[in-house]
């Protein structure tokens, strides 16, 4: 996936197990579209909690938040109750968003994606990409910073 291509749809249920789609959650903004390795892992509650934390200058941006793993359906709704995000979790379980996204790493890797978090325009187009496994809080400062530049 590179910046000016267009974001593949997808339909992935929530935690509660209600399947929505990136145009449903964009609707007429844009969405930062993030892949994190897995529930309860330190750098992942990290990452949600910051992406949950900055929640409010997302909306004043016009920029939806929609974070996605590819564990289980059960784990996603345990760890969504327990981080109360504000935004949708989404399971992609057999990884074939991720896979979409370019993120899924291969069947014997230590972590089941990488983590990149998306951001992605009003018309389904990819304005920006945050890339680094460590660095999970700086993917929401990064993508703020970027939001900035185009809000002024």
């Amino acid at each position: 996936m590179r910046i000016g291509q267009q974001a593949p749809e997808f339909a992935l249920p929530d935690r509660t197990g209600t399947v929505r789609t990136l145009s449903e959650l964009r609707g007429d903004g844009r969405a930062a579209v993030f892949f994190y390795l897995t529930a309860g892992l330190p750098v992942c509650v990290a990452e949600v909690g910051r992406f949950r934390d900055a929640g409010e200058e997302f909306d004043r941006r016009g920029t939806a938040r929609i974070g996605i793993s590819m564990d289980p359906l059960v784990r996603t709704q345990a760890f969504a109750d327990v981080m109360e995000p504000g935004f949708p979790l989404l399971t992609d379980a057999d990884g074939a968003v991720a896979a979409e996204y370019d993120v899924k790493r291969g069947r014997f890797a230590m972590a089941p994606v990488r983590r990149q978090t998306f951001l992605i325009d009003a018309d389904g187009t990819v304005l920006h990409i945050v890339v680094g496994e460590l660095r999970a809080v700086a993917h929401v400062e990064e993508t703020l910073a970027f939001l900035r530049t185009l809000s002024g």
